[in-house]
């Protein structure tokens, strides 16, 4: 069933309302990537004086007589009071003999690698930002061009198509009124110049359609790398490990913006997925309309 006209321009301004909604916010929450990422590593700014404001408690093998109370997950450097043990909690004396036999749980172990072994975060955690700064660059890049190609060049192709068509309908009736004679023989040459035309220009709209088309897969093979490159960053362990018990979070302010990160990425994966989707759509629609509804 064909679509009338006023319908399709309805769709067809929803469709674009959509892509430039989606365009708009996917830029901005790509261009804050783009800035947390543009500086590197940011664990490179670490100096060897932050890690005194690491933890709450500063659990060293200095101290090896100390006892920890366990509560489940959550490890206290002190001895259990009677209510603690009561509801469940143990008292573990560490000691040089018996630290190496204790299973640490992950905030455990990256506390002892900072404290006792004084490993730097950028060895403990794997951010790839350079990675994610490029990636982010590039798709930036192709959101750009695909948004060209589709509000300028549709608008410009259908206002286009409408010229010739009303050419072709004001010559036709132009030379019936002048030339009763010879109508038909014009007409019919009008017609055919008319048709050549209008493939001609198809041929354009479908060959732009598959520019797009090839783009787009870019852009969304670029998309895939750069969520994943995050996903098998260190970057949700270091937020994890930010909740742990005995870590002090104002001792990590130099490296806060990689919550916001995280924030930021999360908003991107949903904007850019409707981006990508609004053009697919859009890209079909458009096509569909010229070939198989052309007036």
């Amino acid at each position: 069933m064909k679509i009338n006209r006023e319908k399709r321009y309805v769709i067809v301004f929803i469709i674009d309302a959509f892509i430039l909604l989606f365009f708009i916010l996917s830029m901005i929450y790509n261009s804050k990537i783009k800035k947390e990422t543009s500086s590197g590593n940011p664990f490179e700014l670490e100096e060897e004086s932050d890690k005194n404001n690491y933890f709450k408690y500063n659990v060293s093998s200095n101290y090896p007589d100390k006892a920890y109370c366990i509560c489940g997950k959550d490890t206290f450097l002190d001895y259990c009071n009677e209510e603690l043990l009561n509801s469940g909690c143990k008292i573990l004396n560490i000691n040089k003999e018996t630290k190496n036999l204790r299973k640490f749980s992950q905030c455990e172990e990256i506390q002892n690698k900072i404290i006792n072994e004084n490993i730097k975060l950028k060895d403990i955690f794997e951010l790839k930002t350079d990675s994610i700064y490029s990636l982010i660059s590039t798709l930036m890049g192709l959101n750009i061009s695909i948004f060209i190609l589709i509000i300028l060049f549709f608008p410009l192709y259908e206002k286009y198509m409408k010229n010739k068509v009303g050419e072709y309908k004001e010559f036709k009736e132009k030379e019936s009124k002048n030339d009763r004679e010879n109508c038909c023989e014009k007409a019919i040459s009008a017609f055919c110049i008319c048709c050549f035309g209008l493939i001609f220009l198809l041929g354009i709209l479908i060959l732009i359609a598959i520019a797009i088309l090839i783009i787009l897969i870019i852009n969304i093979i670029i998309f895939s790398i750069a969520c994943g490159k995050y996903n098998s960053s260190d970057t949700s362990k270091y937020l994890e490990f930010l909740e742990c018990t005995n870590v002090n979070k104002e001792g990590f302010y130099k490296f806060s913006f990689l919550d916001d990160l995280s924030s930021h990425f999360t908003a991107l994966k949903i904007v850019q997925s409707f981006y990508i989707i609004s053009i697919f759509i859009c890209v079909l629609f458009t096509v569909y309309e010229k070939i198989i509804f052309c007036d």
